[in-house]
């Protein structure tokens, strides 16, 4: 898997999960 696909999953998921208040932490 590239990396960039994992960082887009990153970014997806961490968009949903500030979609309920909670912020993720700095992973990169």
């Amino acid at each position: 898997m590239k990396r960039s696909a994992i960082n887009d999953i990153i970014r997806d998921a961490d968009a949903f999960i500030r979609s309920f208040g909670y912020i993720m932490p700095p992973f990169a």
